[in-house]
């Protein structure tokens, strides 16, 4: 009879030894666990943000104080000028078709500026504000291009980009290119139609003289209400009427234009006032012994042809101004009678008077007055009367 192997039995003193490092190891963690979960999340505190200052260019900073002075608080400057009031009307009838309009005009309250400021015609810049007319000859603000509102008898403008189609697209027009555009609407019929392939400002302005004091390109889109939609180079502005002499003789144009300044009277041409050496027109001057000698605006003075006016037999007036590449514009359009020169400075240069069909506001008075040195003109000098046309 086999018997069994006995069972190895554990001292009875390791065995409670053993129980009591398990026990003291339980507790041990235990009391680490409540430590943990009863210690307060330590307090983080981000360090604090530096200060700074950002520094604005000065002419930034100038503009801005110009703004909060005019009431424009913080609004960022805009290019040139803007048109006061650049909604749809109608021109008011006119029971008349022959007039001077000297006199009948006090209520117009007119107003019309240039400017490297913002521009609503009240804000900062070289221009001045524009104002709301009364009554029912009144004309309505605008701009030295022309009023927003005028009457049947004005000059009437019409503004072409160049640059564009008639649907704003732009048509890969160039310095040559224009020149050539130019050249042949000024060397044809002058006829509006010949203009229809290139994009119109869809409103028009009426001039009653030209005298645009050297200012920004920018502003001759921005006075048309389109200086969102063109750049402020390749545009023609074209402006159509009928003008009386307001005494029988002999007179003539002296001009100059920044870049593209020539007149039209009836069916010759009898300045062109261009920057030189451009004659857009072909015109081939008139000769005179003081042609370009004088300087006028920001270049020198081209003096017209001859040309005979009398009163009550209205011709018709047309003046294309324009701009190639952009930069800086500047227009002046004065007159001359035969026999009667024009009062001269100390180094002899002719003080010519402003063309005008109007007589001029107190407002346009003071800036063209303000003007010294090579824009210095004649302000007082004859009002020419100016005719419905038919159809107008």
């Amino acid at each position: 009879m086999s018997s069994s192997p006995k069972r190895k039995e554990w001292p009875i003193g390791l065995m409670v030894s053993v129980v009591l490092h398990i026990a003291l190891f339980a507790i041990l963690v235990t009391v680490k666990v409540v430590q943990y979960i009863m210690e307060p999340a330590p307090d983080f505190k981000a360090p604090p943000a530096p200060s700074y200052t950002v520094q604005q260019p000065k002419e930034v900073k100038e503009r801005i104080k110009r703004n909060q002075q005019s009431g424009g608080g913080g609004r960022p400057p805009k290019v040139a000028i803007a048109v006061d009031k650049p909604s749809t009307f109608m021109v008011p009838k006119v029971d008349v078709q022959v007039s001077s309009l000297h006199g009948k005009l006090g209520s117009r309250g007119t107003g019309r500026g240039i400017g490297d400021g913002n521009g609503d015609g009240q804000g900062p810049g070289s221009g001045f504000g524009t104002g709301g007319g009364a009554g029912g000859l009144g004309r309505l603000g605008g701009s030295v291009f022309g009023y927003t509102q005028g009457l049947a008898t004005d000059m009437q403008g019409t503004f072409w980009d160049l640059k564009q189609n008639r649907e704003a697209r732009g048509n890969g027009m160039d310095n040559g290119k224009y020149t050539a555009e130019v050249e042949k609407f000024l060397g044809g019929s002058w006829s509006e139609s010949e203009m229809r392939e290139f994009f119109k400002a869809p409103k028009s302005l009426y001039l009653t003289h030209l005298a645009i004091p050297d200012c920004p390109a920018e502003a001759a889109p921005a006075a048309y209400g389109v200086a969102d939609k063109v750049q402020a180079k390749m545009w023609l502005a074209y402006y159509d009427g009928f003008i009386e002499a307001p005494e029988a003789g002999q007179w003539r144009f002296i001009g100059m234009g920044d870049d593209v300044l020539v007149v039209k009277l009836g069916s010759r041409i009898v300045l062109d006032a261009s920057w030189l050496p451009w004659k857009p027109s072909g015109w081939k001057g008139s000769g005179d012994k003081e042609n370009r000698k004088w300087p006028l605006g920001n270049n020198t003075a081209e003096i017209g042809n001859w040309f005979t006016l009398e009163p009550g037999k209205p011709v018709r007036l047309q003046i294309t101004v324009g701009e190639r590449p952009g930069g800086r514009f500047c227009q002046f359009l004065c007159i001359e009678k035969k026999g009667q020169e024009p009062p001269r400075a100390a180094n002899g240069r002719p003080t010519w008077d402003l063309f005008k069909i109007d007589e001029l506001s107190e407002e346009e008075k003071k800036m063209l007055g303000a003007l010294g040195g090579n824009q210095k003109i004649g302000l007082d000098g004859p009002l020419f009367k100016t005719r419905t046309p038919v159809g107008k």
